[in-house]
């Protein structure tokens, strides 16, 4: 039988502009259906947008650098969480409404943090299996955040990816022939995160997973050159 996944979050239109021409995508949880479908037919992926918003993001190629800017709950709207093997959360910081998440009573759950207002996270840690943060975006000690968080929390950078339980602290760095140079990375965090889920649901160990999420990523990024 296969495994569903319901993604709630912010439903980003973006607005991206690269040497002056505009092209229009979807970003938040898009990204991490599409890094989903991307990997795999055998999940169920249902989408339950909590926040509506737009984004503008200038992409520099020159210096391999982006720049963004968005407004992220131009609407919003109280869900009912749907049952599922597994929740994911984008951005659950800066969701509008977060009480859905303490009813979810079956099935992992996991998210990811925006570096706007982090503290707002604290409150939800302790219904949190996996949660991830770019390195860029650290608020706090990483195993002190490991600490307060019911699973995992997993900070991922371009060259290596540190995750804590809290109690054991492992890292992994990428090797030299999955490092990202002159590729737009926008979504590399949503890919990510698509990646680690595929690599739980089908049974790896994290540690393993890891590894399979900064794989997949370099090669849905580089599929989209």
């Amino acid at each position: 039988m296969n495994k569903t996944i319901t993604l709630y979050g912010h439903l980003i239109v973006d607005k991206i502009i690269v040497d002056f021409k505009e092209k229009i995508s979807l970003g938040g949880i898009a990204n991490v259906w599409h890094g989903i479908k991307f990997l795999t037919q055998n999940i169920i992926v249902n989408i339950s947008p909590t926040d509506i918003g737009e984004a503008i993001i200038l992409v520099d190629k020159k210096s391999n650098q982006r720049v963004g800017r968005g407004c992220l709950s131009l609407s919003s709207t109280n869900i009912i969480h749907k049952d599922s093997d597994w929740h994911h959360i984008a951005y659950i910081n800066q969701i509008t409404h977060s009480n859905f998440i303490q009813n979810i009573d079956r099935g992992v759950i996991s998210a990811d943090i925006t570096k706007e207002s982090p503290e707002k996270v604290l409150p939800l840690l302790k219904y949190i299996d996996y949660l991830f943060i770019s390195e860029d975006d650290l608020f706090m000690d990483l195993k002190e955040l490991g600490k307060l968080t019911k699973g995992w929390v997993i900070s991922h950078s371009p060259i290596k990816s540190v995750y804590t339980d809290g109690k054991k602290t492992i890292e992994y760095n990428i090797p030299e022939n999955l490092l990202l140079n002159d590729i737009n990375v926008l979504g590399a965090g949503d890919y990510f995160a698509s990646g680690f889920i595929n690599g739980i649901i089908e049974g790896n160990s994290i540690s393993e997973t890891i590894v399979h999420a900064h794989k997949n990523t370099t090669k849905i990024l580089e599929k989209q050159i």
